[in-house]
């Protein structure tokens, strides 16, 4: 695990792995710009949390658009199940 996150940090880190083809990573712009520039043709990969809670904000918004008419917000316990399967996929109980 590397004490920095800093981006200059991160790329030498990078460099000591030379066959890196795939990195699953967090959301920090700054790990974006250091697998970038350590290993540019490597894909890149939200991890599984970050995966869910994008899929739950996009399911939310697009909720929100189809019954915007006829309701003001999402229903709290919809919200809430959502939530709770990112807390699940989080503690890897999925």
């Amino acid at each position: 695990m590397l004490e920095s996150r800093d981006t200059e940090d991160v790329i030498e880190w990078l460099k000591e792995y030379q066959n890196i083809k795939v990195v699953v990573r967090d959301g920090s712009i700054g790990y974006r710009a250091a697998i970038a520039a350590a290993h540019p043709q490597a894909m890149q990969i939200n991890d599984r949390f970050h995966l869910v809670k994008n899929l739950v904000k996009a399911i939310t918004k697009s909720l929100q658009r189809t019954i915007s008419g006829r309701i003001k917000s999402i229903p709290t316990d919809l919200t809430v199940c959502l939530y709770a399967l990112v807390i699940q996929f989080r503690l890897n109980l999925l």
